[in-house]
């Protein structure tokens, strides 16, 4: 939430076109940060504790941010040539020592993530959104601009590295083994490679916008990404953090899997349905009031990609479930075939504006999940169609939340202040949402209180004489 706010702020602060240049430039920031990560995805999905083979993976992942560090310095230039604007050189080159601070912290944090230590991770988080937030905020206020998010990831991957190393319990060592380094990276370069994708995914359409539009819709489209990153934050990524050393603890107690998975869909059902549809609902009025007038051609933006935020956020746990079985590979297959696919449509279309653009990538997250799906039940035996049709009651009551939210909206009943908009909106929604899913469940609400009422009277009953008489 620290983040989202940070980032409001800011976002409010420059506008989107400076916005728009920070997505170009900061191409090497998810770049590295997916390569480094996914290169020690080995800590935790192997339990990796031995120094040898840390201190390896310690040195050849620095190694490689050092390397993009440097590259992203050198192609500042051409870049700026081949974009035709001179302010992405000095930028670019500002964001060029993050991806080496990245590789510092890359083995601790999956060190702390591995002996699933959240506390430490969780104040992690928090600081260094803190402290790169406030950063952030100062600069953008004195007019730095787009430098201000530069400046923002500079402090913010400092304090990581601040925080995350005193807590790891552990100091690298100078070794490094060739053949420790092969075994070690197997497995994790394979995910780095379905997290190179994943930024590919990110970015790639980022430089067609910026080289056949302008970076006005640059900042656009990263912004609207942005605010769907943050639903996922808020509603998915703790699950995320717990689901994936979890599955990896118990990989092969299937029958263990199939049914926490099947509570984690239905709980995120009950949670992202209604939230997506009252974001989408409530845009027009949250939009401009956060972020300024500035950002209000991006609502209807907004809410085509939110209504892509659920089965993504489907994905990656489907995707968890695979890296926990060792099988990120197969993931990675399918994942460039899509990927591919949906670039080469993107750009036969870009020409077509930023709404078709962008309506491209909702139709390849549903595609998506649909084939992430399908894989995880073919590779790991754990099938979950049957898990998803118990999300119709949270779809449905959803829809109704929406309906609910729209017509107030739209009625003479709406309030002139905006903030009293939304809180009508949100009460209004969450009542209606409550009492569709109430009807819709009508028979399992009543067999639970019928549940805990015989319990209760059980419970105040006194106990048999021959009990009682056994005790003495």
């Amino acid at each position: 939430m620290a983040a989202f706010v940070v980032f409001a702020v800011i976002a409010r602060l420059i506008g989107p076109e400076e916005y728009g240049l920070v997505a170009l430039c900061g191409l090497f920031v998810p770049l590295s940060s997916n390569i480094v990560n996914g290169m020690v995805d080995a800590v935790v999905s192997m339990r990796i504790r031995d120094d040898s083979r840390l201190s390896t993976l310690f040195w050849f992942v620095n190694l490689c941010g050092a390397g993009i560090g440097l590259l992203s310095y050198v192609v500042a230039r051409p870049l700026a040539d081949f974009m035709g604007d001179a302010r992405i050189e000095p930028l670019l080159q500002s964001f060029s020592v993050i991806p080496f601070l990245l590789a510092l912290a890359s083995v601790p944090t999956a060190l702390v993530l591995a002996s699933m230590n959240f506390r430490v991770f969780t104040i992690r988080t928090l600081v260094a959104a803190l402290l790169s937030g406030i950063a952030g905020i100062a600069m953008a206020m004195k007019g730095f601009g787009a430098y201000a998010m530069a400046g923002q990831h500079i402090v913010l991957n400092l304090v990581i590295n601040i925080i995350v190393w005193p807590s790891c319990g552990w100091r690298p060592r100078l070794i490094f083994s060739f053949a420790e380094m092969s075994e070690t990276l197997r497995l994790g370069m394979k995910q780095a490679g379905s997290s190179l994708v994943s930024s590919l995914e990110q970015q790639l359409p980022r430089f067609l916008l910026g080289y056949f539009i302008n970076p006005l819709a640059v900042g656009q489209y990263t912004f609207v990404l942005r605010i769907c990153a943050a639903f996922q934050d808020v509603l998915v990524q703790p699950m995320l953090s717990v689901i994936y050393p979890a599955f990896a603890l118990i990989r092969d107690d299937h029958h263990e899997q199939k049914k926490i998975l099947g509570q984690v869909v239905v709980l995120f059902g009950g949670l992202i349905f209604p939230a997506l549809a009252l974001a989408i609902a409530t845009a027009p009025v949250y939009l401009p009031l956060l972020f300024g007038k500035r950002w209000e051609e991006t609502i209807p933006l907004l809410q085509l990609m939110l209504v892509a935020t659920a089965t993504t956020s489907l994905s990656f746990i489907l995707r968890d479930l695979l890296r926990a079985h060792k099988l990120i590979g197969a993931y990675l297959r399918w994942q460039t075939m899509i990927f591919c696919g949906g670039t080469l449509v993107s750009a036969a279309l870009v020409s077509q504006g930023l709404y078709v653009f962008m309506a491209v990538g909702v139709v390849a997250s549903f595609v998506g999940f649909v084939v992430y799906t399908v894989l995880a039940g073919s590779k790991t035996k754990i099938y979950l169609w049957s898990c998803y049709a118990r999300l119709g009651v949270p779809l449905a009551a959803s829809a109704a939340l929406f309906g609910a939210v729209v017509a107030f909206m739209n009625s003479t009943l709406r309030p002139a202040n905006s903030y009293l908009v939304l809180a009508c909106a949100a009460g209004i929604g969450m009542t209606v949402y409550a009492a569709a899913y109430g009807a819709m469940q009508y028979r399992q609400i009543k067999a639970l209180i019928s549940f805990v009422s015989r319990m209760r009277k059980r419970e105040a009953m006194p106990e048999p004489m021959h009990a009682a008489a056994e005790d003495l």
